[in-house]
């Protein structure tokens, strides 16, 4: 019941987040979420550009 509850409460906490964000961003929501793509994918890049370059050097 304790987790059926919490699950409950975290549900409706994203779903406020998430209405909050479209709301008050409006237009600018997709900018923002352009930008978080954006900037979460610079580091995975540099992550897997600094692996390639170790599996060059091993061979």
């Amino acid at each position: 019941m304790k987790d059926q509850l919490w699950l409950l409460v975290t549900a409706i906490a994203c779903a406020l987040v998430a209405w909050a964000f479209w709301r008050y961003l409006d237009s600018d929501a997709i900018v923002a979420l352009m930008m978080l793509a954006l900037v979460s994918a610079v580091p995975d890049n540099l992550r897997l550009r600094r692996k390639l370059r170790e599996n060059r050097q091993r061979d």
